[in-house]
């Protein structure tokens, strides 16, 4: 199912994950504090939902697979039977740590309708993993999506740039062992510190210091240049801002940006052009409607950073152009080739 299909996201924060991360506060990232019912979904799901939508119910939050099998079988069984009620267009994801994910569980909730499993690997550094808490190896997390895809499932992979232990180089590597697994799709989530964690606890104790935004946007679009030249979807960058997240007080320190994502499409611009920027004087850019805005980027940003480079330059929209090209003056720029060629391996 691609992934442009809407996704209905019903949140179990904490329900059924069994270990207490040094970063995880689900109740604040759900901004909810308990789960919905298996009742509760199909009624939300009936009020909702029409058979002329494309959708993809999802069960995000804590780990779905560490559930009461009895209660697993109620979602996705209220999952299920609506997907059947109207029509059977639907599919099913949950998220999942890569320890709740044997042979077993996969088979069964496959049978269920499961069709996806995003699964939580943070990392696939053993350092950075003992590090936060997470109880278990990198080898558990590769050996668990490799059973996924035996499976025929679709696999999803989440990431956190910035962990305890943690480094720019760690990030890559990280990556490079994510791409190698072949998943349908990333998501980055840059570690944040939220309050009432250990984390927390850490940072005011001055034990761990997290990236900056400037640091986690350039190192979240180079992670996603090299996503792009492997042809695999970055479905997600930075931790969404809604619910709990949206008080003040909620996050205590770490990369947060209401335009986080915008702010890491700008960067990666910026990374493509900077070396053509620098090698010849370029009066002019021309963009495609698609790409002006993040070339221009938030409040402007990219276009006055661009300008640093060449001052006076004139940023354009040519609709002759598709999205992905650029006209440097009247040179043509392809951004697949330019990521292909550049971005493919991290050096």
């Amino acid at each position: 199912m691609p992934l442009k299909q809407r996704i209905i996201p019903f949140f179990l924060p904490n329900l059924g994950c069994g270990e207490q991360c040094c970063f995880c506060r689900q109740d604040a990232i759900s901004g909810q504090e308990s789960p919905p019912t298996p009742e509760q979904v199909t009624h939300w799901l009936s009020e909702h939902i029409n058979a002329s939508v494309d959708f993809e119910i999802a069960f995000y939050g804590g780990s779905f697979t560490s559930l009461p099998v009895a209660l697993q079988d109620r979602y996705l069984g209220a999952a299920g039977d609506f997907i059947k009620r109207v029509g059977g267009q639907g599919g099913i994801r949950v998220s999942a740590r890569p320890d709740r994910l044997d042979g077993e569980t996969i088979e069964r909730i496959k049978q269920l309708g499961v069709d996806c499993v995003e699964v939580g690997c943070q990392s696939f550094s053993d350092q950075v993993l003992l590090c936060s808490g997470r109880g278990h190896s990198a080898s558990v997390a590769e050996e668990a999506i490799q059973r996924l895809h035996r499976a025929g499932l679709r696999v999803g992979i989440q990431l956190m740039p910035g962990l305890p232990g943690a480094d720019r180089a760690e990030a890559h590597s990280t990556l490079d062992t994510a791409l190698n697994l072949q998943p349908e799709f990333i998501r980055l989530y840059p570690t944040v510190v939220l309050r009432q964690t250990e984390l927390a606890s850490r940072f005011v104790a001055g034990e761990f210091t997290p990236l900056g935004l400037p640091e986690a946007v350039n190192l979240c679009a180079e992670l996603c240049l090299r996503c792009e030249a492997a042809a695999v979807v970055v479905a997600r960058v930075g931790i969404p801002l809604e619910g709990s997240l949206q008080e003040a007080d909620a996050v205590l320190a770490g990369p947060v940006h209401s335009a986080f994502g915008q702010l890491v499409k700008s960067e990666a611009w910026y990374e493509i052009l900077c070396p053509h920027l620098l090698e010849r004087r370029v009066v002019c850019i021309s963009a495609s409607p698609e790409d002006y805005s993040d070339l221009v980027g938030h409040k402007r940003q990219m276009l006055q950073k661009i300008r640093t480079q060449v001052p006076g330059l004139d940023l354009r929209i040519d609709t002759r152009l598709a999205k992905g090209e650029l006209l440097l003056d009247r040179k043509l720029l392809n951004r697949r080739t330019e990521v292909k060629r550049r971005f493919s391996n991290y050096d």
